[in-house]
Formats: C-alpha cells, sequence, structure tokens
C-alpha cells in the first residue's frame, strides 16, 4: 500500500514538473513577441534555499526596474523556466556575473501585465532540465505501479 502512494506522489509531482516545464517552453517562445524597453539591474545574486540531505540546490536571484506607461515595475525572471533549482551553482552563478547590480539591459514585458517581464525571451535549456526531471519521476511512479 505505502509502494502505491509513494508511485502516486512520484508519479504526480513529475506530472507537475512536466506541465510546468512545457508551459514555460511555451510563454518563452510566446514571449519573443512582447514590446521591449530599457531597464537596470538591481539585485544579482546566487541563492541557496535550501538544503537536500548534505547536497545544496542553486538559484539566482536577479531584480530589475523599469518603466511602462510612465509606472515603473520591478521583473525578477531572466527566462522562462528560471524557477528550477539546480544542485550544481555554474548557471546561476553564470548569470549573475552576466547581470551585474547597476547594468542596463532589455528587458521584453506582457503588454496586460506589465510585471510578467523577461531578459531572454524564447526556449531555454534548462527547460529540458525540468522535462528530464519530471519524466524520471512519472517513471518510476508508473514503473513501481505497474509492477504491483
Amino acid at each position: 500500500m505505502i509502494e502505491y502512494l509513494t508511485a502516486i506522489v512520484f508519479t504526480g509531482a513529475g506530472s507537475v514538473i512536466l506541465a510546468a516545464s512545457a508551459i514555460a517552453a511555451i510563454r518563452g517562445f510566446g514571449s519573443k513577441a512582447w514590446p521591449r524597453t530599457d531597464a537596470v539591474v538591481i539585485v544579482s545574486c546566487v541563492v541557496q534555499p535550501r538544503d537536500t540531505e548534505g547536497g545544496r540546490l542553486y538559484k539566482v536571484n536577479i531584480r530589475y526596474r523599469f518603466v511602462v506607461a510612465e509606472s515603473e515595475t520591478v521583473g525578477t525572471r531572466v527566462y522562462f523556466g528560471d524557477w528550477l533549482e539546480l544542485p550544481f551553482s555554474v548557471v546561476a552563478n553564470r548569470l549573475a556575473r552576466r547581470f551585474p547590480v547597476g547594468s542596463h539591459v532589455t528587458v521584453s514585458y506582457n503588454c496586460e501585465r506589465p510585471e510578467d517581464s523577461v531578459l531572454e525571451t524564447g526556449f531555454h535549456m534548462s527547460v529540458l532540465y525540468g522535462t528530464a526531471l519530471g519524466g524520471v519521476f512519472v517513471w518510476l511512479g508508473l514503473l513501481v505501479i505497474l509492477k504491483g
């Protein structure tokens, strides 16, 4: 019985990760058509949101300020899919170095909700990490269910 509950949790978590990755890919491609404006980076650092049994996960924290229709907005998204926390710091460090505090950047934003903004439009390879992780979770969950 516990095996089935674990399998259901794995399959459910994997499905959520797969769905989030698909949404990130779709929104990334859609953001290519958004208008652009200038922004200034106000925060740029690498954070370690939580420890995982002796390991660490890394994520970049970038905030940028821009003005749309005389209203100042702060954005936090570098690319669609940047929510993924990785067990290695290379990606987060590279992004923090690429977008240092005070640097001038170009931001793409959603006309209907300017706070829905992004520095890099299109598909980003990190979405593949989420897809692979979600796929493994679903596969393991289904394996246990079908085995039992």
